[in-house]
């Protein structure tokens, strides 16, 4: 900690040589362990104006270099990705029984994918397969929520979500597409006020794109029998952006 707020700083590294994933493969297979080598650095902060007010931040990239070993002909098959997360986040406890959050949001996933294959016969020369092609998306957005308590028993929580992703694969050959997506949702939920050993909650969402719009739900519970056994069920629906 120094000056106001409180703060992490980290980093670390990780390497190994790897492992061979087939219990058997072809002499035109030079490369057959599948390793990696992994950076990342980031950081946390988070700053408290009083007790009802903070802004929390936070920011990480990672290179990675990954290898994709094969049974046959691969002579080197390495996956160079790069990702980027940070956000940023408002709390804010209005009063005994309202509290809001805004949380903004911005993720980058880049990947160049390099394979040279062994030409047959063995000896006949190398060639190059996939030349640094590109696949990866970036993915942005914010949540905004509001949970209010105002009698006891219950808890009601109320949001919007908005996201834009985009995205594109050259090795499998996905043309550049694009997304927005938005989505109001809200959740009711019992507290210890009410069941000390029973916990329900049902919601929904309705979420809408440029093409589709759909609207799922779910209820669930959980019963604590004992202070080692508990029982819980969920049904509801779900939906793929």
């Amino acid at each position: 900690k120094g000056g106001p707020g409180n703060y992490v700083l980290y980093a670390s590294h990780d390497k190994a040589d790897g492992y061979e994933p087939y219990t058997q493969s072809t002499p035109s297979a030079f490369d057959k362990k599948r390793g990696y080598e992994v950076d990342e650095v980031g950081g946390k902060y988070r700053l408290a104006l009083g007790d009802n007010l903070s802004f929390d931040a936070r920011y990480s990239h990672v290179d990675a270099r990954l290898d994709y070993p094969s049974v046959k002909q691969v002579a080197y098959s390495q996956n160079r990705r790069k990702e980027d997360l940070a956000s940023l986040g408002v709390d804010y406890q209005a009063n005994a029984w309202a509290s809001f959050q805004v949380k903004g949001y911005y993720y980058k996933w880049d990947s160049h994918y390099t394979t040279v294959r062994n030409n047959l016969p063995l000896g006949a020369g190398q060639v190059v397969t996939d030349d640094n092609l590109f696949w990866g998306f970036d993915d942005r957005g914010v949540n905004a929520i509001a949970k209010l308590t105002p009698n006891k028993g219950f808890e009601y929580l109320i949001g919007y979500d908005y996201q834009q992703y985009s995205g594109e694969d050259q090795v499998l050959v996905i043309l550049p597409q694009k997304e927005d997506v938005n989505a109001v949702f809200a959740q009711v939920r019992t507290t210890d006020d009410l069941f000390t050993n029973i916990h329900l909650a049902a919601g929904a969402r309705y979420n809408k794109t440029g093409g589709a719009e759909k609207t799922v739900w779910n209820v669930s519970g959980r019963y604590d029998a004992t202070s080692w056994l508990y029982l819980q069920g969920l049904v509801g629906t779900s939906f793929i952006l």
